[in-house]
């Protein structure tokens, strides 16, 4: 029989979510060029607690994870997925944005025992044609 070891069935452990957020800001589908330049992800169990979960372009340890040329790129749009044990989440852009080189995004739960999360950040390169820098502009 299938998920037995010597006639002993073995249990799978799985995670209940109560929540799953979706935060989601993007040009991509009007910017030819535009494509994923870091994907991550993560998850954790712990007693409980208040949680606000920061994800930073570029890193602090940049030199370890950026390439050589992704000073040269700008940033098109994120994508956030938040599963958590909790009723809700908030999201805010702390730093940085869509169409500049920088974000922080902060994710703030209550009352939280697991957390994991997705993330997608998009960019396309800064001589793409009808991409323009704009520190002043808020997109999302």
């Amino acid at each position: 029989m299938v998920g037995q070891s010597n006639g002993v069935a073995r249990q799978v452990d799985s995670t209940v979510h109560q929540t799953v957020n979706r935060y989601y800001c993007s040009l991509d589908s009007i910017i030819d060029g535009s494509h994923v330049m870091v994907y991550g992800s993560n998850g954790w169990t712990f007693p409980v607690q208040d949680v606000n979960l920061t994800l930073r372009y570029p890193p602090d340890d940049k030199e370890e994870i950026l390439h050589d040329d992704d000073e040269e790129y700008i940033i098109t749009g994120f994508k956030v997925i938040l599963f958590i044990d909790g009723p809700s989440s908030e999201g805010y852009i702390m730093d940085g944005g869509v169409l500049q080189e920088t974000i922080t995004l902060s994710f703030i739960s209550s009352q939280l025992t697991s957390l994991s999360y997705e993330f997608w950040l998009y960019g396309a390169r800064k001589d793409t044609p009808g991409l323009t820098l704009n520190s002043h502009y808020r997109l999302c």
